[in-house]
């Protein structure tokens, strides 16, 4: 796990979230997922996704968003770079 994950910060729930969604993926979790729901949450797309409302972590909210957070996923993985504009370009 990396030092911002657990950061005490209105947004551990969020990055929480993030992994919650990987691993209904069936996503192998790793040092870089953590980074990427550090990503979803230092960009705001994650806070965009659930319109800044409190998370509900069930199981359909969960499924729900999970396919958009692996499209995200896959995008970040292919280039973290190009999913950065992507994002900050739709802000």
């Amino acid at each position: 796990m990396i030092e911002d994950f657990r950061k005490q910060d209105k947004f551990t729930d969020h990055r929480t979230f993030v992994l919650y969604c990987l691993v209904s993926k069936k996503e192998d979790i790793s040092i870089s997922a953590y980074h990427f729901c550090s990503d979803m949450v230092k960009h705001g797309v994650i806070q965009q996704m659930t319109d800044n409302k409190p998370l509900d972590f069930s199981e359909n909210v969960v499924r729900g968003l999970a396919d958009s957070v692996h499209e995200h996923w896959i995008q970040w993985r292919t280039d973290k770079s190009a999913w950065e504009d992507m994002v900050c370009t739709n802000l």
